[in-house]
């Protein structure tokens, strides 16, 4: 390859181009070392912040690290539970819980102007659970206020 090269164009090579190209293989593999341990780290924090209350009134949810959030929704305004599972989820035995309410607020939502919150259990083991735990309560809550 070098011999069918100007001169100049082979020392450039030689001298610059190829050791550049070692070096960045250099930074990556280092990138990578220093940055999945702190990968790893942050996403066992989040983990371990998130938590999920089911009660006879209400279910609260919490997320977050940096940006903690926290949502309580009332049984008396729910109107659909739904689990939703991806192929990785579903390989892993997972799945998500999805819990809608009606609530106020501005009318931008995807309804027709109805805006709907939405309550996530995100990747649980123990979905169906979680989904007739939230629906038994909310017969209970209707026969209450029947």
């Amino acid at each position: 390859m070098f011999e069918r090269m100007p001169p100049g164009m082979a020392t450039f090579f030689a001298r610059w181009f190829i050791p550049f190209l070692v070096f960045l293989e250099y930074l990556g593999i280092v990138t990578f070392l220093i940055l999945f341990p702190t990968t790893y780290a942050l996403v066992r924090i989040e983990f371990e912040q998130h938590w999920y209350i089911v009660t006879d009134r209400s279910l609260r949810i919490r997320t977050g690290v940096l940006s903690l959030s926290e949502s309580t929704m009332s049984f008396a305004n729910i109107q659909q539970v739904e689990v939703k599972q991806g192929p990785i989820q579903r390989l892993l035995g997972l799945a998500d819980v999805r819990v809608r309410s009606a609530g106020g607020g501005d009318s931008s939502g995807e309804d027709g102007g109805e805006e709907m919150h939405t309550g996530v259990f995100h990747s649980v083991d123990n979905a169906e659970e979680i989904r007739d735990l939230i629906l038994a309560r909310l017969r209970t809550l209707s026969l209450i206020h029947i």
